[in-house]
Parts: C-alpha cells; sequence; structure tokens
C-alpha cells in the first residue's frame, strides 16, 4: 500500500490481477485491472512524485506502470528469468533519473530499472536520424 501526497493509496491484489485505488476522503474503491490479469500478479506497490504507479508483477519477470492520468499501462521486462520479485522500492533523487530497485527473490540479485524520460527517447531517435 502507498500513497505519496495525493488523494488515493493503491494496493495490489495480486491474484486477483487488479490494482485497488482508495479515496483517502471517501473510502470510494475502484479496481484496476492489469493488462492480463490472469498472469500479471501485482505484490508491492511504489509511486512516483508524478503520481505514476509502479508495482512489480511477481510471477512474470516483470515491472508495471501504471499513469492514472492517461489510464495507461507500460510494462517492463526484467532482464533475469525466474525472478519471483515480490519487493520494489522507488527511488527519487534531485538531479537524478527516477530508478525502480526490484530485489530478485530467487536470482539472489538486485535490479535497477532506469526508464527513459521523453526528452531521452527524443534524443535517441534524433540520433538514429542522423
Amino acid at each position: 500500500m502507498h500513497r505519496k501526497n495525493g488523494d488515493y493509496v493503491y494496493v495490489g491484489n495480486s491474484f486477483g490481477g487488479t490494482l485497488a485505488k482508495i479515496n483517502i476522503h471517501t473510502k470510494e474503491t475502484t479496481l484496476i485491472p492489469l493488462p492480463n490479469p490472469e498472469a500479471h500478479q501485482p505484490y508491492q506497490i511504489g509511486v512516483d512524485k508524478e503520481h505514476n504507479v509502479w508495482t512489480n508483477l511477481w510471477s512474470t519477470d516483470k515491472v508495471a506502470k501504471y499513469n492514472p492520468s492517461a489510464g495507461q499501462w507500460t510494462l517492463f521486462e526484467l532482464p533475469t528469468r525466474g525472478t519471483e520479485s515480490r519487493y520494489l522500492s522507488v527511488l527519487e533523487r534531485p538531479g537524478q533519473p527516477l530508478q525502480v530497485v526490484v530485489p530478485y527473490s530467487r536470482g539472489r540479485k538486485v535490479g535497477v530499472l532506469t526508464p527513459r524520460t521523453d526528452q531521452d527517447i527524443a534524443a535517441l531517435k534524433a540520433q538514429v536520424g542522423r
């Protein structure tokens, strides 16, 4: 469960394949299905300063980001198979890119996901176009 300066808390419903979005004022709860609710099992939740919701999908070797403003999911493949990751931490430091830290329970490693910003992607596209 996680709240970061907003009006909602999010809870991962692992075997339900959904996020529970709970309004902290009214207690109204909305279930948000993952792209593949039968396979995607959210375990722990982290929220970044932009109010994006991050979760590890412990049974699929993926991390998911949910953008509540757009109602859009983005899935990120982890580079190791069989991770069974059950925890996740969102690390934001001034002047540094966002990082999502995922310990691999079975792989005995820690993965650090640093998503590219829209500016990073635009710069890469400009390089390819040269």
